[in-house]
């Protein structure tokens, strides 16, 4: 492992300060997931992030939204996220992670839908190329 892959000391401080800052802000969700989600950001040099709460047994039943929030996006993007959530995720990376072992699972999308099943799918030709957003990483 080059010097480059380890995480610095200074990182994992910004991921315990966030973690801290949304943990004063309470338990409700609708306080702290906007913070964690800006935290997200300023960690990785996103301009914008979507997440939300769920629930879903896997592999046999449908993933059900239950909030959604985002933080970054502009006008035209943010309808078009509200579109998403609003017409159910049909989505190629939620596909995959179905059928993912395990009752805590995390992976990005490379890790399970190839770059050709991405970029030919209705939901990035719909949803995320118009947003100008690619690289995606889902916890379920």
């Amino acid at each position: 492992m080059v010097k480059s892959d380890l995480l610095r000391v200074q990182d994992v401080r910004d991921v315990y300060r966030v973690i801290g800052e949304c943990r004063d802000l309470g338990g409700d969700p609708a306080l702290w997931y906007p913070r964690m989600l800006e935290g997200v950001c300023m960690l990785v040099g996103a301009s914008a992030a979507t997440g939300g709460e769920g629930r879903w047994v896997r592999p046999d039943h449908p993933l059900e939204p239950i909030s959604g929030f985002e933080v970054g996006l502009d006008s035209r993007t943010r309808e078009r996220w509200t579109a998403y959530m609003r017409e159910g995720p049909n989505d190629p990376f939620l596909h995959a992670l179905r059928y993912v072992p395990g009752g805590l699972v995390t992976r990005t999308r490379r890790q399970l839908v190839s770059d050709t099943a991405w970029y030919r799918s209705v939901f990035y030709n719909e949803y995320r190329l118009p947003a100008g957003a690619d690289h995606a990483v889902m916890s379920v």
